[in-house]
């Protein structure tokens, strides 16, 4: 890095972060010093936003500095860094990290590395300890998954949805492993999303054609590298990477209905977007059926730990949990039989908790030892041995009669000894987030989590739950650590707190480091309170947040969308503001020639703020677009993207210009070549358009399909979007291809793309099928468990002479789709106790039913019955991530309930129900209510009071 920083002439460490916040990252001159200090392990982070910001450097140099290979070239950058930090790993960082991804068939991994749960010795001879997997039962879901998997031509991604060890990984293994092509793709397994993102965007060309193993999927979507993943696999699947790529992944239940949920508090956008649009869902029953129990019984070839498994599940039926431990481990941990037993709980409990609140790597020994006291009950706590800890540590983590413990050690430490560090068997997880979802994790283990969590995504999650639970002393010192890492995310949350709270020297102090949020959060609140004195000087002092500010303000009156653009760090600030004033004066004084000279001077200066007003000032006048066009080419260039360079591509897209438009689309830039094919479609440039739509460009695809239509050439265009469905993969494709099928009545080939799993094809299906009268055929798609069928008859039937039937299906098959249009039909028909019924009584598994208690608690209040209405939402309001809490939260705050809403924040970390209660303090609704805004809640839910480290 030291040769780096020399060959491109040793900029400034401001200029440094300067060029690392237009490359739209971040780092501060304490980070840049640590780096040349040696202070400690940098991280990846750290280490490519310097890069990136010393190559940005050499760039804009007049003249530019040509950087000798490999100075230049990022993933070499990242090698080195994967080979030193391979070389000292230490307790703050993953010591499992591999250099990349494992990459090798299916049938040269051991099943245990791919995360197959280890199973219990249930029906082995006393001391057989064999590793190897068990037999396996083929269930109804394996046959769904094969047809899934049917023909890799393109690049999908399915998630298999259940309980844990209910053999979601095991059905994939099983799955890719008898499969003729993909047993013999290569499979990678990237075990977090920065290692998902880098392999992603290696640009290896190995991916194509290879397996991706996505296990604990929730590990590969959360994160700082959590969103940038999931937005790559989309491309992936949108065909905007070449593939095919066959992508597998697992997940519990309660962490889909998360993922994909709409909360107030939007953590998971961009995951929300891949999973509900471009993924294909196996549900994984928690239970063997009846039948597939029989035919256990009746193979006298079964594997006999599976046969014993079954027989000793009982009538829950609960075989492959049985078989991997679960029902065991969870009865040891709810009903100790002896004192160890009572001493392992309390240490279990701690670490269940600290999993649940969102430390997801190992749970460190230390955080155990401070926290398990605080959950020894009864009378354990009467004179415990000294070391009745580490007792119950070893009685967690030894058991040599069945083989499965509820706790796996782990070392983080270099270099062999004891575990420091302790895995909580996922089962026994899974179990503590229903049974403990009530239960408010003590002081202690929150105090025991601040000292002893060093992962940075960890004490994000950490952060989170702290501060959604309105705990702000500790939410506080874990926001401090990420933020001060650069994470932008962090440092918005505790600029946001530092008013709140009203910490404005702390505000003042990050804002005066380098952190843009707290800068920005500060500039904000001097507008806020009008302090526009102050703001002024900060401006003319260099605060580029403050200028954004003061210029808004200037500009209010008479244009009041101004937004000045991010990239105004490259101006002048003290001649900036001289400049907005002289501009201004110059117009007032219809002098507008003068302004336009003084704003291209200073565009051409590659000063973006000069260019967005120029622009302004064409718009308003009519005038002047030849000048407006100058500036915009002067800043476009320096930072793709920005304003600028989309104000170009626009008027240039206006302007009809099309060859400018192409050659900056070939440059790279995204926007223009947004514009390209509809004007190379309006100019007859066909042939071009052609060789756009096979080179994967999606716009071009959908262009070149809708004027191939036009022309009646209807053969050619399904011949295509089949090629650019079936080779590359393209989503966009595979949609239009659909509704031309639609328009043709192609029943045959619709048919074909439904039973492949296309669930565009299967809605169309259904529609067509009822708009041609044949019911029966749709009725009989139901049946077999097509549920967009199933979801269109109910439909069908709902809005004809029909209901009742529908209602019949519903009841019958416990069906979760219509029931929201059924309960409408009902009240219609004056049966208004009767929708309720059907809403109260239905099994609540999926997001859609959450959506239904909603809906049942609206219809409750309209019916004037608000007792019910409360108490069904208070009810779902336990479960884990219910959409509940926010009705309930909106409720109470109009009945100005602050007591339950207070229990509510402490019991299930409810954004709405904190947010419900911050908006009551604000009005003085207790009269602890400033206490509460400036301090925070404690565990037990008390206001809390001054601290020294809060």
């Amino acid at each position: 890095m030291d040769e780096l920083y020399a060959a491109t002439g040793k900029p400034s460490y401001a200029k440094l972060v300067t060029h690392a916040e237009l490359e739209e990252h971040s780092i501060s001159k304490s980070t840049i010093s640590d780096v040349f200090n040696r202070a400690g392990m940098p991280t990846w982070k750290t280490v490519e936003t310097f890069v990136r910001a010393c190559l940005r450097h050499a760039r804009v140099q007049r003249p530019a500095k040509i950087l000798s290979t490999p100075l230049d070239d990022l993933g070499w950058w990242e090698s080195r860094w994967l080979d030193a930090r391979a070389s000292r790993s230490t307790a703050m960082e993953n010591p499992g990290l591999k250099t990349s991804p494992t990459t090798r068939p299916i049938g040269a991994w051991d099943p245990f590395d791919l995360a197959i749960h280890r199973v219990m010795n249930v029906g082995a001879p006393e001391g057989d300890t064999s590793s190897a997997l068990p037999g396996y039962l083929r269930r109804d879901h394996d046959a769904y998954v094969d047809q899934l998997l049917a023909d890799p031509q393109r690049s999908v991604m399915i998630v298999l949805l259940g309980g844990s060890s209910t053999g979601k990984t095991r059905t994939l293994y099983e799955a890719i492993s008898r499969h003729d092509l993909l047993r013999n793709w290569p499979l990678r397994y990237p075990r977090d999303a920065a290692q998902l993102l880098r392999t992603l965007q290696s640009g290896d060309v190995r991916l194509q054609r290879s397996v991706l193993w996505l296990n604990d999927l929730q590990g590969h979507l959360t994160g700082a590298d959590g969103p940038a993943a999931a937005a790559e696999l989309q491309r992936l699947l949108d065909g905007d990477v070449p593939g095919p790529v066959v992508i597998v992944g697992t997940l519990w239940r309660p962490q889909w209905d998360e993922f994909t949920s709409e909360p107030l508090r939007d953590l998971y956008s961009q995951a929300r977007r891949l999973l509900l649009h471009q993924v294909k869902t196996v549900e994984v029953p928690e239970e063997f059926t009846e039948h597939q129990l029989a035919a256990l019984r009746d193979d006298h070839d079964a594997d006999r730990r599976l046969v014993s498994a079954a027989a000793a599940a009982g009538s829950k039926r609960l075989v492959i949990q049985t078989l991997t431990g679960g029902p065991l481990l969870v009865d040891r941990y709810e009903r100790p039989h002896s004192q160890n037993g009572w001493y392992a709980r309390a240490v279990l409990s701690a670490a269940l908790d600290a999993r649940r609140m969102g430390l997801h790597r190992p749970i460190p020994a230390a955080v155990l030892r401070a926290a398990a006291p605080a959950y020894l009950d009864g009378d354990a706590r009467v004179d415990p041995p000294e070391n009745w800890i580490a007792q119950g540590i070893q009685y967690l983590t030894h058991d040599p009669r069945h083989g499965v413990t509820a706790l796996v050690g782990c070392r983080g430490e270099p270099g062999p000894g004891p575990a420091d560090s302790y895995e909580p068997h996922d089962y026994l997880d899974q179990h503590s987030r229903v049974s403990r979802c009530e239960v408010a994790p003590p002081a202690a283990l929150w105090q025991a989590l601040v000292d002893d969590t060093h992962d940075l995504d960890d004490q994000q999650r950490l952060a989170n739950n702290a501060e959604s639970r309105l705990l702000y002393r500790y939410a506080m010192p874990l926001l401090r650590r990420v933020a001060d890492t650069g994470d932008d995310t962090a440092r918005m949350a505790l600029a946001e707190l530092l008013v709140q709270r009203g910490m404005i020297g702390e505000l003042y102090e990050r804002a005066d480091a380098g952190d843009r949020w707290a800068a920005m959060r500060r500039a904000y609140a001097l507008v806020e309170h009008g302090r526009v004195d102050e703001l002024g000087v900060r401006a003319d002092s260099g605060d580029q947040y403050a200028t954004m500010q003061l210029a808004d303000h200037m500009f209010r009156q008479d244009r009041s969308q101004m937004a000045l653009d991010v990239h105004r760090g490259r101006a002048d600030r003290q001649g900036m503001t001289a400049a907005l004033h002289e501009v201004n004066e110059l117009l007032q004084q219809q002098r507008a020639e003068d302004a336009v000279a003084i704003l291209l001077r200073r565009a051409e200066q590659e000063e973006h703020w000069a260019a967005q007003r120029l622009t302004e000032l064409c718009d308003a006048e009519g005038r002047y677009d030849d000048e407006a066009m100058q500036a915009l080419r002067s800043v476009a260039s320096t930072v793709p993207g920005s304003w600028a360079a989309q104000q170009l591509d626009r008027r240039l897209a206006e302007r009809g210009d099309l060859d400018e438009l192409i050659k900056r689309a070939d440059d790279g830039d995204f926007i223009a070549a947004g514009y390209v094919p509809s004007l190379l479609r309006a100019a007859d440039r066909i042939d071009e358009l052609r060789r756009r739509a096979d080179d994967g460009d999606t716009n071009a695809i959908g262009h070149l399909h809708e004027w191939l239509i036009e022309q009646g050439h209807i053969e050619e265009a399904v011949n295509r979007l089949r090629a650019y469905t079936a080779e590359a993969g393209h989503t966009h494709a595979e949609e239009q291809l659909v509704g031309v099928l639609v328009e043709l009545g192609r029943l045959d080939e619709l048919r074909q793309m439904a039973d492949r799993g296309n669930d565009d094809a299967a809605w169309s299906l259904a529609d067509l099928l009822i708009d041609r009268g044949d019911v029966d055929t749709v009725r009989c798609r139901a049946e077999e468990g097509d549920d967009q069928a199933m979801e269109r008859l109910l439909d069908w039937l709902t809005h004809t002479d029909k209901a009742n039937e529908a209602l019949s299906i519903m009841r019958q098959q416990g069906s979760a789709l219509n029931a929201s249009l059924l309960a409408d039909w009902l009240v219609e028909q004056g049966r208004p106790d009767e929708a309720v019924e059907l809403l109260r009584h239905r099994t609540f598994r999926t997001q859609l039913d959450e959506l239904d208690i909603i809906m049942l608690g609206v219809l409750l209040h309209n019916l004037g019955r608000s007792k019910e209405q409360f108490d069904v939402l208070l009810d779902h309001s336990r479960r884990p991530g219910s959409l509940a809490c926010e009705p309930l939260a909106r409720l109470l705050a109009a009945r100005r309930d602050v007591d339950t809403l207070r229990e509510i924040v402490v019991r299930t970390g409810s954004w709405a129900a904190s947010r419900c209660l911050l908006d009551l303090a604000r009005q003085n609704a207790r009269p602890d209510a400033m206490n509460l805004l400036q301090y925070g809640l404690r565990p037990d839910g008390s206001v809390d009071g001054p601290t020294e480290t809060a």
